[in-house]
């Protein structure tokens, strides 16, 4: 489970506001995105269930998410 969390206050005539904020608050690890890369490597997992090869080298690409970050945004119209 991952949570983001936005807090802020601002003017009634909306001409500054200033919030905090956390992305991943609680700084868990996981893959954003994974994919085959089926040109790499020799022996598919297809291939070994099918019995046309005897091992795999098949390679995944993975992109871990960002880990907790935090911050302060200010906003002002003039």
């Amino acid at each position: 489970m991952f949570m983001d969390a936005k807090a802020g206050v601002g003017s009634s005539d909306q001409r500054w506001a200033a919030e905090v904020w956390v992305r991943n608050a609680l700084n868990k690890s996981a893959m954003q995105l994974v994919a085959d890369a089926p040109l790499q490597g020799s022996g598919t997992t297809r291939a070994i269930t099918q019995g046309l090869a005897a091992s795999s080298t098949q390679l995944y690409a993975g992109l871990p998410i960002e880990p907790r970050t935090f911050g302060v945004t200010l906003r002002a119209k003039f």
